[in-house]
């Protein structure tokens, strides 16, 4: 195990920055997550780390040594970094059995064949692969294949283990497994993670900690519950999570409560708002935090259901409020019918200045 340390790290293909002014500490033995949307440098960022492509400003640490800098003209080979990595792709090698796949890297180091035995037939039992160890990667699953491209990647006992959106290829309900196996796994071997992700659930249920990335700069960083529940800004909160956003102006604070008027919609009031700087605001609303009511109360709004979708085991609701529409997310056993007129209270608002 060991700590990655980035220094203003700035990546440039020509006059293009991919990554830029990056700094960032992880933790020895950490879960940390790189999440973005496409473009947003966290590949890159990656790909400088393993070492495969160089650094056009900044300094990399992988635990005390010093693996990349330019200022320094120093750039250690990938294969001199103690790393271990699982790309999108799992590029397991398709004439070699599992066993041979994942004792590959011992071979090509010339290690003993009592070694190779040992050591890859503990990572085939750490996988649960053992009983698939003859078999070719044609006879095996997507899931099995991405637990064969892990065992490659730790048979060298790395440092730090990268993985490169490794579960983008799998079918929902697999790639919902493996995100409990993967964790399950990093809690028993303990190696440091440097995970790369554009899914948002994802990164959520496997972190300790999130980077949120856009254009190549840092967004927020935090663990999940603070990512979630505080975001920096709009682009994070709309990034993480399921939420409405109104545009409005604020007319009037009261104590903890504030009242906006929406551009084009209602005159909203909203407890336990913090209050802005400015007026020009945009108030998000998470679609859980959406109440939708039978009767007036404090707060409320007047809206109609204009849509009602069951998904099994929750209930979502296109609503209606004075021209402005949003969303509500609800596991409540009562139904509400398309055409009903009913109430919304927004609850947990984060508002930020424009």
């Amino acid at each position: 195990m060991a700590r990655v340390v980035i220094e203003s790290l700035t990546k440039k293909y020509g006059n293009t920055v991919a990554v830029e002014d990056f700094s960032i500490e992880i933790k020895d033995g950490e879960f940390f997550t790189l999440l973005g949307p496409s473009g947003c440098g966290k590949t890159t960022l990656l790909r400088c780390i393993a070492g495969f492509i160089p650094v056009t400003k900044g300094k990399i640490y992988i635990g005390d040594r010093l693996v990349s800098s330019e200022d320094a003209k120093r750039s250690i080979p990938p294969e001199d970094r103690n790393l271990g990595m699982v790309f999108q792709s799992y590029a397991v090698w398709p004439h070699m059995n599992v066993f041979r796949n994942i004792s590959y890297p011992l071979r090509i180091k010339h290690f003993s064949e009592k070694e190779i035995t040992h050591r890859t037939d503990r990572i085939l039992a750490l996988l649960r692969l053992a009983h698939l160890k003859k078999r070719s990667p044609q006879e095996l699953s997507g899931g099995q294949q991405q637990r064969v491209a892990l065992g490659r990647a730790l048979i060298m006992n790395p440092d730090v283990l990268l993985l490169d959106e490794p579960l983008s290829n799998l079918d929902a309900k697999l790639r919902e497994e493996m995100r409990f196996e993967l964790k399950e796994l990093q809690k028993r071997i303990g190696v440091t993670i440097v995970y790369v992700t554009h899914d948002q659930s994802e990164a959520m249920v496997l972190s300790e900690r999130i980077v949120v990335m856009e254009e190549g700069k840092i967004r927020q960083i935090g663990s999940p519950i603070e990512i979630y529940k505080n975001p920096n800004n709009s682009f994070v909160g709309s990034f993480i999570g399921k939420s409405n956003f109104l545009q409005g102006e604020v007319e009037r604070v009261n104590g903890e409560s504030l009242t906006i008027k929406i551009e084009g919609g209602p005159v909203i009031e909203l407890r336990e708002a913090v209050r802005p700087a400015k007026k020009q605001v945009t108030v998000m609303v998470r679609h859980h935090n959406v109440e939708i009511l039978t009767q007036r109360i404090p707060h409320s709004i007047p809206a109609r259901i204009m849509l009602a979708t069951y998904l099994g085991d929750q209930f979502i609701y296109e609503l209606e409020m004075s021209g402005t529409r949003i969303m509500a997310q609800t596991h409540e056993e009562k139904r509400f019918s398309e055409g009903d007129d009913v109430y919304v209270r927004l609850n947990s608002p984060v508002v930020f200045e424009r």
